[in-house]
Formats: C-alpha cells, sequence, structure tokens
C-alpha cells in the first residue's frame, strides 16, 4: 500500500510540474502572438523615429523617447494583450486538430452518449 502511495504521490508531482502537450501547445499560441505584437511596435518605433528625423538617432533610444513611446522598445507582456491579440490566441488554439478533438471528447464522452 506505502509503495501505490509513494507512486501514485511521485505521478501526482509530474502532473503538476510538467506541462501538459495542451499547455505547452497554448504558451507557443501566446509567445507567437507576443510575437505579432512585438513586430507591430518595432514598426511603430521607426515609424515614431522616421518622423523624428535623422537627428534623433544619434541621441540613442529608449533614454531620449517618451514614456509611452520607449514601451514600443520593451518585450510585451500578457497585460499588453489587446481584445484582439486574446482572440488570436484562442483562434490559434482553435485551429488545431488534436485541440478540437480533447474538447469534443471531453464535451461529449463516449459513456454519455450510449445514453441518447
Amino acid at each position: 500500500e506505502q509503495k501505490q502511495a509513494t507512486k501514485l504521490r511521485a505521478i501526482a508531482d509530474r502532473q503538476f510540474t510538467e506541462p501538459s502537450e495542451l499547455e505547452a501547445f497554448f504558451i507557443e499560441c501566446v509567445e507567437q502572438v507576443k510575437g505579432d505584437i512585438s513586430e507591430r511596435r518595432k514598426l511603430a518605433l521607426e515609424q515614431r523615429t522616421a518622423l523624428r528625423g535623422p537627428e534623433a538617432k544619434g541621441r540613442g533610444y529608449p533614454e531620449t523617447l517618451p514614456p509611452q513611446v520607449a514601451k514600443l522598445a520593451q518585450q510585451p507582456t500578457l497585460d499588453d494583450f489587446t481584445v484582439t491579440d486574446r482572440r488570436k490566441v484562442v483562434e490559434l488554439l482553435l485551429s488545431s486538430e488534436h485541440v478540437l478533438q480533447f474538447l469534443y471528447d471531453k464535451l461529449f464522452p463516449a459513456e454519455a452518449s450510449g445514453q441518447y
């Protein structure tokens, strides 16, 4: 009995320390959207810098930029996600056949389908 309890504890510990395949895919989707945000920011920063003129390039950034513009040079966090960005994460998740199959199996278990 102790051996079985030890095995169960080890399995439970592994489940909470290692991300599942779905969790890993979710993180991959979030990272992809973060990359999109970084690209948007990079373009916005380049446009802003181009508007300031060539003399601004010698001063460096983000120290000489206003705080709202300096934020464009930082890595995006989850707080930076817009509604559109969050929808994009969901779209990426739902574009996976594996995720759809998992959801279908959870919503319509095989045992319950025979009851109707």
